[in-house]
């Protein structure tokens, strides 16, 4: 399955053990394993009915009522058969009922993310930095002195201005 893997970002096809997608930069970290169904990560899948059914099967029914209502209202003038009306009414009505069951019979399935438990979570984030103990910097820097160089010479160091000068100059 390793050969079958691909970024689902990009579509870029990689091996399994790859940690980032070399064309978009996606963190590839736990993709096979979800590909393969190993993985604690697995997104949870939710069923519901289908609202966009219902809205539709409510619509038709609405509209059928009214076809009824204007049928009741219009059959005495004679304008058309009255077996017309009613047959319109009962498809509307039955076409709404049917695309209301329809709703529930082909219900919308959401896929989101699980969400990572307190144990995963705790020992994700501490990382072992003894290895590159030697090559870290002590982290000495003061950061109130900021040094920017230009044209590789140093700038001197200018006195900070006093908060009250220009209100205290006149003064005397």
């Amino acid at each position: 399955m390793a050969e079958d893997l691909y970024c689902p970002r990009c579509g870029k096809q990689f091996t399994d053990g790859t940690s980032f997608c070399r064309t978009c930069g996606l963190s590839l970290d736990g993709v096979s394993d979800i590909v393969s169904g190993e993985s604690d990560t697995k997104p949870v899948v939710t069923r519901r009915p289908n609202f966009k059914l219902f809205r539709i099967g409510i619509s038709l029914f609405i509209l059928g009522l009214v076809i009824g209502m204007i049928n009741g209202a219009l059959k005495d003038f004679g304008l058309f058969p009255d077996s017309y009306g009613k047959l319109i009414f009962m498809l509307f009505v039955a076409a709404g009922m049917l695309t209301l069951g329809a709703g529930f019979l082909f219900p919308t399935t959401k896929y989101t993310k699980r969400k990572p438990s307190a144990v995963a979570a705790d020992t994700d984030t501490k990382l072992d930095t003894a290895p590159l103990a030697g090559s870290l910097s002590s982290g000495d820097a003061n950061v109130n002195v900021v040094h920017f160089p230009k044209d590789d010479r140093e700038f001197e160091q200018l006195p900070v201005p006093s908060v009250t000068e220009h209100t205290t100059r006149d003064l005397s």
